[in-house]
């Protein structure tokens, strides 16, 4: 469970998030819906530690994150756009990923199966069509 307790953020003086309470459960998708400029990229960056709160405390299976972003690995995001190298084939970038996140197995071949990927995997990325990169970025946002 991914938890938010009393989490402020402010940009110089210019408050984004106001004392936000959340609670997301393991294993659910969770969708965050509101204006531009509502601070949902903001919330998002102080859950996966790339951003800090001014105030408040992001918590992750009832532990509080630490600074050194250890816990990322248990959390799948997908943006919108994914901006991944132009040049990194799929593979390349699966790889990549898994790297980061200390995984063996490359890459997970159930989800290039469920994604239908296997014919994408050699490819560059700038080649793929909206649809099959969208498919790379869930692949490696549902990853474990």
């Amino acid at each position: 469970m991914i938890e938010l307790r009393n989490v402020r953020k402010t940009f110089d003086a210019r408050p984004v998030l106001d004392d936000v309470e959340l609670s997301l459960a393991d294993g659910a998708v969770t969708a965050l819906l509101g204006p531009n400029g509502a601070g949902k990229t903001t919330l998002l960056k102080c859950v996966l530690g790339l951003v800090r709160p001014s105030d408040g405390s992001v918590w992750l299976s009832g532990a509080p994150t630490d600074g050194a972003g250890v816990y990322r690995h248990s959390i799948g995001y997908m943006p919108q756009l994914p901006t991944f190298p132009p040049h990194m084939t799929a593979r390349e970038l699966f790889e990549m990923v898994d790297d980061l996140r200390g995984y063996d197995e490359r890459p997970d071949e159930e989800l290039v199966e469920a994604f239908d990927l296997r014919g994408e995997l050699d490819k560059p990325f700038r080649i793929l069509s909206g649809g099959t990169r969208q498919k790379v970025n869930a692949a490696l946002a549902f990853r474990d």
